[in-house]
C-alpha cells in the first residue's frame, strides 16, 4: 500500500494505491474510513488530507500491514536491497608456493589468497563438472 499527498480539484487528498486487488482489505478501507472515492484516472482510493481522515487512515494501515507493506510517500524513496551498492575489497597477492602443477592466472592466485584468509572455502571449477 502507497499512501502520497496530492493536490485534487477537490483540495489536499491521500491517494491510497493498493499492490494487488484484495477484497478484504478494499471492505476495511470502505468500513473505516469515513470519505474516500475511487479515482480511475489514477486508480487510487483519494481520501481528504484532514486529522480526523489520517487517523481513520493510520488504523486503516494497520490492518493492511498484515497484507503488504505500508509505504507513506512515493515509491521512488522506498530502497530495496537490490539498490545498495557494496564496495568490493582489495583482493590480496599469493605469498608463497601454490602447489598446484599449472600456473594460473594472476586473477586466480588473488583468489586462491582469499580462499586461505578465509575459515570455510571451496575452490573449484565448474567446468570439470560440465565434462563428466
Amino acid at each position: 500500500m502507497t499512501i502520497t499527498l496530492q493536490n485534487t480539484e477537490k483540495g489536499q487528498c491521500y491517494a491510497v494505491k493498493f499492490d494487488r486487488y484484495r477484497q478484504q482489505v478494499v471492505d476495511k478501507l470502505k468500513s473505516s474510513v469515513s470519505i474516500r472515492w475511487w479515482d480511475k484516472q489514477t486508480g487510487a482510493w483519494l481520501i481528504p488530507a484532514t486529522n480526523k481522515c489520517k487517523a481513520e487512515l493510520d488504523q486503516l494501515t494497520y490492518y493492511v500491514r498484515h497484507f503488504e507493506p505500508v509505504q507513506w510517500g512515493t515509491v521512488a524513496q522506498l530502497q530495496t536491497e537490490e539498490d545498495v551498492a557494496f564496495q568490493i575489497p582489495e583482493m590480496p597477492e599469493l605469498d608463497g608456493d601454490h602447489g598446484l602443477k599449472v600456473q594460473p592466472y594472476p586473477y586466480q592466485l588473488q583468489g586462491i589468497a582469499r580462499g586461505l584468509q578465509l575459515k570455510r572455502f571451496i575452490n573449484g571449477t565448474i567446468w570439470a563438472w560440465a565434462n563428466h
